[in-house]
């Protein structure tokens, strides 16, 4: 039965549910149940909440899965704010195709020794992708979470964010999704939303692309691209972009001012590409009522993972 102190977050939570449980994420549930005791009031409390929502995950392929469900379920429950939200449900779900070779080297118990494919060639590259996105979700959703659009929950994550390392770039962005969602102005909840981006790729993305070495950056950047899971060749026409195709063709005069060719690991780089080029086709996506169905299918497969044996606990460490 909820403490005192929980009513009010946990009604918050179901107000939004909807009936079709395309709707809904593996890891809801487990985060249900412990907003039913009195909320965290800290950043660490709200973040072990989140946590624990994913400690059932037995490998980095459902770990991924999940957290790409997570923000898809952020979304759908905000469609009108929470835009980076399902930005990142298909970000994080097209980073697992990037997470397969970790794979490659199982053993004769199914298992993969983690630090043997660190040392391969490539593998330790491959798995900073891999705690790249963890980092992301780590640093963002629950702010979301706490928040959960409305006036109380700014206040709430406002007052836990002030003292965030990194804590006030994050703050700016949700309090102009508040301001526009006070005055019904999707101008500013988009603009907010992008400071949200900014903030991700700034302080917590390119710390960790720094370490990235020359010839895998390189490879990386070459094969970065993102399609908003597109069907049909007209669609993927209007929707894909290629990092290294838009930088070449569309922005040859930031490459002759930085004198260096594209470079996803470069914050100037990768920021020109994310804002001219995938920020505008998610928004028009979005406009077009496109995202919701893509969505649900990136739950559909979670929860179809979710229940399957698809690799054996242990396999690979979803930290």
């Amino acid at each position: 039965m909820p403490k005192p102190g929980a009513h009010r977050i946990l009604a918050g939570l179901k107000q939004h549910e909807q009936p079709d449980p395309m709707m809904r994420a593996p890891g809801v549930d487990r985060i249900e149940q412990h907003l039913a005791f009195p909320a965290p009031q800290s950043r660490e409390g709200w973040r072990r909440l989140v946590d624990d929502a994913l400690k059932q995950t037995p490998c980095v392929y459902h770990r991924n899965l999940e957290i790409s469900s997570l923000y898809a379920w952020l979304y759908l429950r905000h469609p009108k704010l929470f835009k980076w939200a399902g930005m990142a449900a298909f970000a994080s779900h097209h980073a697992r195709v990037a997470l397969r070779p970790l794979a490659l080297h199982k053993n004769e118990a199914g298992a993969v020794p983690i630090h043997e494919a660190r040392e391969r060639f490539g593998m330790t590259h491959i798995d900073r992708v891999r705690q790249v996105n963890n980092a992301i979700f780590e640093d963002i959703f629950w702010a979301h979470l706490a928040y959960d659009g409305t006036e109380e929950g700014f206040a709430r994550t406002a007052a836990m964010l002030k003292d965030a390392p990194h804590g006030m770039g994050m703050l700016e962005g949700f309090a102009v999704i508040e301001e526009g969602r006070r005055q019904n102005d999707p101008d500013r909840v988009w603009e907010g939303n992008v400071k949200l981006l900014w903030h991700e790729q700034a302080a917590v993305v390119q710390p960790r692309f720094d370490t990235f070495s020359r010839g895998f950056a390189r490879t990386f950047s070459m094969l970065a691209n993102i399609n908003f899971e597109a069907s049909g060749w007209r669609e993927r026409a209007g929707f894909f972009t290629s990092f290294y195709g838009h930088m070449v063709l569309r922005q040859m005069p930031l490459l002759w001012t930085t004198k260096r060719p594209p470079r996803l690991t470069r914050l100037d780089h990768r920021w020109r590409w994310v804002e001219r080029a995938v920020v505008p086709r998610f928004r028009k996506l979005d406009e077009w009522g496109r995202v919701e169905p893509k969505l649900k299918h990136i739950l559909a497969e979670s929860r179809r993972y979710h229940e399957t044996t698809f690799c054996e606990a242990g396999d690979l460490p979803s930290a």
